[in-house]
């Protein structure tokens, strides 16, 4: 086929894309239309009955901030919630005399941290001390879901059903064998001993001091899971180890049946089928009509306007404490759908901060693994810029915290983690690849002059030269210096003492406090408390800075949420997802603009499975 022609071709199938996706979204916002007349003109809105069982049953993927979700039909995103609004909720709930009864029904919530477990059970925990109960049931429960479940005063399982305890850690792909049968060159610059991230381009296996590492951190972690599942069920750590360890046995003794292993391990209370837990629901809480008196999550927190993190309990107080979220990876713009974060947009919040006098103090609350080491400077050093106006800036740690994660916290006057952070990773690299010698073997060549050695510093298609070896190597360097003087300066300590520490080390959070990384154990409540301490704040109000949302796209989320027509991905295979996942949290640094590719990001730090 001609170029001509092939260009008609390709133009064309373009046109019908776009036509196909014009049609489709216009179907999709006349239904959506329709459901919003259909909702003004239904009956009047619910209301909750006295004496109701609360199903805390949200779905989708629980995150520190949320965004909004991308609606298209051709196209789906999952959903995600704020786990400041599951904490709220539930909190309420305990305050609110129509509610009985908790049940926790999570097999919908996607959780990505054990820290996330921990701040939701400690509501769990105060609603109990309210005087009221709370049960979980599943049909079966992944790890994180059945950690969760142990808050409850009695643990209920599905008969068919099934809960295994895998632990955690992991496998990583390797791509060195491959990268040399298609003959491409990694040019990895990077400095620290255990600054693991290019190993799956340079090596077949993980090196010892990555799996020292990393054995160091996922065995600590681990612990913290044990004795607390264990805590919550009244069961010794050894009952929860040996289950763990010996689950081949434990099946054994119950002829396969692994339901009744876990039951049989007291890991949970009876085996229910759905018709008994129902009627077991229904005679705490009564029945309407055949129908048990509840309200599931989404209607609950609608009906009181439970907003996440955004308010505080009330306050005549006109000082406040500002909450900045940085989570995802972090690079210099906004992505448009993408949890990312973006240094103009976090630079454009702490700025607003700075020069409004209400605001008294900052709070950092960090999900991150890190990202570009140039949009990570750009952030500490607005955070700076607040903290020389005289008011103080305290980080708060979630789940990840980690490289460049950590590199904008290095300078805050107190960083709070909470005990199962994964945090540290202080260490910096940089990956350029050649494609020459690709070329060569299937025949093509590069060749051509420059005016310096560093005409080619760009260009994929030649080796690397030494002298572009040598810049390279010598900024990663000087990068690694200047993260390495800036935890020193952050935390009081010498720079021969953070490089004791660092070489790309990952922590657990509670070892990150005894080795001065941080200061406090505690969620972004002790954050928040903190900061007010340090700003002699007697009364304030708490602000969560966010984005700007259009108007007409807020409606369309709430009619989407509120009729229960929500876009999900398709279900993949753990493998591929754990592939999509790290290709995702890769892609938004391609995008960078920094002068050259430096990057402060744990990618070994992928969160341990729940």
């Amino acid at each position: 086929m001609d170029t001509q022609n092939k260009g008609f071709f390709s133009r064309l199938g373009g046109w019908l894309t776009a036509f196909r996706n014009f049609f489709l979204n216009l179907f999709f916002y006349v239904v959506l239309i329709g459901l919003v007349a259909a909702s003004f003109q239904g009956d009047s809105a619910p209301e909750v009955p006295s004496g109701s069982a609360l199903f805390l049953n949200p779905n989708g993927a629980l995150v520190e901030q949320a965004i909004p979700v991308q609606f298209s039909l051709t196209s789906s995103q999952v959903r995600n919630i704020e786990i400041g609004s599951v904490i709220k909720t539930i909190e309420h709930a305990a305050k609110d005399d129509k509610i009985k009864l908790l049940v926790l029904t999570s097999t919908g919530l996607e959780l990505t941290s054990a820290a996330q477990v921990y701040r939701i059970g400690e509501a769990i925990n105060q609603f109990k001390e309210s005087g009221k109960r709370v049960i979980a049931y599943g049909r079966s429960y992944s790890q994180g879901q059945y950690h969760l479940a142990t808050y409850a005063d009695a643990v209920y399982l599905h008969p068919d059903g099934a809960m295994m305890l895998m632990g955690y850690g992991g496998n990583s792909l390797f791509f060195k064998e491959m990268l040399d049968k298609l003959k491409i060159k990694m040019n990895v610059f990077r400095v620290g001993t255990f600054k693991s991230a290019v190993e799956p381009f340079i090596s077949n296996e993980m090196s010892p001091a990555a799996k020292e590492a990393n054995q160091f951190l996922y065995d600590g972690l681990w612990s913290e899971f044990v004795k607390d599942v264990a805590a919550n069920r009244k069961l010794s750590t050894d009952d929860v180890y040996a289950y763990a360890n010996d689950y081949a046995e434990v099946l054994k003794q119950t002829q396969g049946d692994m339901a009744r292993a876990v039951l049989e391990s007291n890991l949970v209370d009876e085996l229910l089928t759905l018709d008994q837990i129902r009627v077991r629901i229904g005679d705490q809480v009564g029945w309407e009509d055949d129908e048990i008196n509840q309200v599931d999550f989404d209607t609950y927190r609608a009906l009181n306007q439970v907003n996440g993190n955004d308010d505080t309990e009330a306050s005549d107080s006109d000082d406040v404490i500002e909450v900045i979220v940085a989570q995802g990876t972090i690079v210099e713009s906004p992505m448009q759908g993408s949890m990312v974060a973006a240094a103009d947009q976090l630079v454009e919040y702490i700025r607003d901060a700075r020069n409004d006098d209400d605001v008294k103090a900052l709070v950092l609350r960090v999900d991150s693994p890190g990202g570009s080491a140039f949009a990570s400077e750009l952030i500490r050093q607005e955070l700076e810029l607040f903290q020389v106006s005289g008011r103080p800036v305290v980080a708060s740690f979630a789940g990840l915290a980690a490289s460049g994660g950590y590199w904008i916290s290095a300078t805050a006057d107190h960083i709070v983690t909470e005990p199962t952070t994964i945090t540290g990773s202080i260490g910096i690299f940089g990956l350029f690849p050649s494609f020459d010698g690709t070329l060569e073997a299937i025949g093509v060549n590069a060749d051509g002059v420059g005016t310096t050695p560093l005409t080619t510093a760009d260009s994929p298609f030649v080796p690397i030269n030494d002298t572009i070896t040598e810049i390279y190597q010598t900024n990663i360097e000087y990068g690694y210096r200047q993260f390495i003087n800036l935890v020193a300066k952050g935390r009081d300590m010498t720079p021969e003492a953070v490089d004791a520490i660092a070489q790309g080390r990952v922590w657990q959070g509670r070892k990150a406090i005894d080795l001065g990384l941080a200061d406090q154990l505690g969620s972004i409540d002790e954050a928040i408390a903190h900061a007010a301490e340090l700003a002699e704040l007697d009364s304030w109000q708490t602000r969560m800075a966010r984005p700007e949302v259009d108007q007409w796209q807020a409606m369309i989320q709430n009619v989407i949420e509120s009729t229960g027509l929500q876009t999900h991905a398709p279900a993949l295979p753990d493998w591929l997802q754990d592939t999509l996942q790290a290709s995702q949290t890769l892609a938004p640094l391609l995008e960078s603009e920094a002068p050259l590719t430096r990057y402060a990001m744990c990618l070994e730090c992928i969160q341990p499975e729940l």
